[in-house]
């Protein structure tokens, strides 16, 4: 009875190894963000292992239409230190989920990392809008580091307010009433820099 529960431990542990991405096991990291209007993906081969050729693919499920979108040939990685690359995808889809993967040639493919595109609006874009719950804030190219995140409804009362280092912020809006709010950012010197109109 024993033997039989251990050969089935140890055959579990194979299936999930092997359910695993190996292309993970040569990486110190791998993240994706857009930048303006591209998405950047940052990641490392780890020092003495290598791949040759590494490439960045896109999908919107994360299952089916994998497309390449950026490419390197030769040998990726191999020397003792980690070793930092850049791929930078210059048509990511609008308004949607990207998903992307590396596929590391002679080694396989990574897990995915997902990031939500879409172009700035005058340098900050506020979704989904109508809002029912989570709406999310995102600012470019503005000034400071540090902002303030004011939200008032159409009579001009304070609903929220959150100060923020950084360019992107969530605000759980479904304890408020259905109605018009406007959002409001303000830089660290108290000035207004932009404000939208959100229905919820």
């Amino acid at each position: 009875m024993r033997q039989g529960l251990v050969v089935t431990i140890v055959c579990v542990l194979l299936s999930f190894q092997a359910l695993a991405q190996p292309g993970n096991a040569i990486l110190s990291s791998f993240t994706v963000q857009q930048v303006g209007d591209f998405v950047r993906a940052d990641f490392g081969i780890l020092g003495g292992a290598s791949c040759f050729g590494a490439e960045l693919q896109r999908s919107t499920d994360g299952e089916n239409s994998w497309e390449t979108v950026a490419s390197i040939s030769g040998v990726c990685g191999g020397s003792e230190f980690t070793e930092y690359y850049t791929f930078n995808d210059y048509t990511p889809l609008h308004g949607v989920q990207n998903v992307y993967r590396l596929e590391l040639g002679g080694v396989g493919r990574t897990l995915t990392r997902e990031v939500f595109f879409t172009v700035l609006d005058d340098g900050m874009l506020v979704w989904p809008n109508p809002v029912h719950d989570l709406l999310n804030i995102r600012w470019e190219g503005l000034p400071t580091k540090r902002y303030r995140v004011v939200i008032s409804d159409s009579r001009g009362v304070l609903v929220e307010e959150i100060e923020r280092v950084g360019n992107t912020i969530s605000i759980d809006l479904s304890r408020h009433q259905s109605g018009v709010y406007i959002v409001y950012l303000f830089d660290d010197t108290n000035q207004l820099l932009k404000s939208r109109r959100v229905l919820r």
